[in-house]
């Protein structure tokens, strides 16, 4: 997908939409080659069916895979909101 496309997509601003990004990638969801972004042939091969069309995996069937993916993402929007790491 073309990043500025995904980027327009979605509320986070441009520098946390870089972060989050280059989390997937380091967590090997995402691989970027300039200015498009491809699911990695690992993750490709986990891919389901957001809108639970019959006949088609749903997250519920890939949950223990992508969980862990997200919660790279959910590290960094912690951290995106914690920025101190609770530290005062």
């Amino acid at each position: 997908m073309y990043v500025k496309k995904l980027e327009g997509r979605q509320g986070f601003p441009s520098s946390d939409f870089k972060r989050a990004i280059a989390a997937l990638v380091g967590h090997g969801v995402l691989r970027g080659e300039g200015d498009m972004l491809f699911i990695t042939a690992e993750w490709d091969r986990h891919r389901y069916d957001g809108k639970g069309h019959e006949g088609m995996p749903s997250y519920v069937d890939k949950h223990d895979i992508w969980d862990s993916g997200l919660s790279a993402l959910f590290q960094l929007a912690d951290d995106l909101a914690d920025p101190l790491g609770g530290a005062r």
